[in-house]
């Protein structure tokens, strides 16, 4: 059976969002992801404006006049935590005077899990080679901030987005009440359809060069086998490099997945040994357009691209 349902998803955003129009009121937002939410939720009560707005990592990326600029111009500002995007941190010191500033792994309703460095499989024996979270990151309890990743904590923050909206702009609350519930019920819709096709990829699983996609993992019950890792550490342990190759034999390791932002060629290179399809995976949702449909388009296009690889059945069909 072909699986069907981008268009479906598409049409029902489309059919349903508000175009912006300047407003008195601007919240600006640090990343896509988080643009896109509060972009659905405003509609058009707010204006909501990009920080980093070119084709880079939130993790490389430098302070740039720009960005001073967007955080001046702002009412209010969402980012994803100040651990995450240190590159705001010199101009929200400097320039974020009295404006509030929302972090989206505060907001009520958001989990933040720890970071899974080593690999995604729990059972395996690192005694051998002792290398903790800590040891490689030098952080005492390292999190995972890609936490957008969950529809759960992405509705958590669109209703944070709201609460902000409604405090600053009492007299629009009947339209971002709407807006909110629109938000909700297209998300629902799309984590359904999404959950419904992953189905058929019971079982199977992939090798991933990024350890950041446990949040999706466990919305849509998909399998990550192991974490390969981009840098020398990552590389240099002799019995984690046993343990990945043994998990890329493996007949339901169906295929092996990259970022956008991955650096090493190693994920590349495992798949060609093994014969196993490699994918790229956009979190950030680089190439997507600039509307309240984004955050529910880059659900959709990470499911296609896993379900291309993980269902026997074949990839999604636009």
């Amino acid at each position: 059976m072909t699986i069907r349902f981008a268009s479906a998803v598409i049409l029902f955003c489309l059919g349903s969002l508000h175009s912006v129009s300047a407003g008195a009121y601007t919240l600006a937002t640090s990343i896509r992801p988080l643009y896109g939410i509060a972009r659905a939720v405003a509609g058009d009560t707010a204006e909501v404006s990009l920080i980093l707005d070119t084709a880079v990592s939130p993790h490389d990326a430098p302070s740039r006049p720009s960005h001073i600029l967007k955080i001046t111009q702002a009412d209010a500002i969402l980012m994803v935590d100040r651990q995450f995007e240190q590159f705001l941190d010199r101009p929200l010191e400097s320039y974020g005077g009295r404006r509030p500033v929302l972090e989206a792994s505060k907001a009520p309703g958001v989990t933040v899990l720890s970071r899974q460095i080593l690999n995604a499989n729990p059972n395996f024996d690192w005694r051998t080679a002792p290398k903790t979270p800590q040891q490689l990151t030098g952080e005492e309890n390292p999190r995972d901030f890609h936490i957008w990743l969950s529809p759960e904590n992405g509705l958590a923050i669109a209703r944070q987005v709201h609460d902000q909206l409604v405090q600053a702009l009492p007299d629009r609350q009947a339209e971002l009440d709407a807006n909110l519930e629109r938000f909700q019920q297209q998300l629902s819709y799309t984590v359904g359809q999404l959950r419904q096709q992953f189905m058929a990829a019971e079982g199977r699983g992939y090798l991933s060069s990024h350890d950041g996609y446990q949040y999706y993992n466990r919305a849509f019950g998909l399998r990550q086998t192991g974490t390969i890792g981009d840098s020398v550490v990552d590389q240099s342990d002799p019995a984690k490099r046993e343990f990945i190759l043994a998990e890329a034999a493996k007949p339901e390791t169906s295929c092996l997945v990259r970022d956008t932002e991955s650096k090493g060629r190693d994920a590349q290179m495992i798949a060609q040994k093994f014969r196993k399809p490699l994918i790229t995976i956009d979190p950030l949702g680089q190439d997507l357009p600039l509307d309240g449909n984004l955050y529910l388009s880059l659900l959709f296009r990470m499911g296609a691209a896993f379900a291309g690889c993980l269902n026997p059945q074949g990839p999604i069909e636009n």
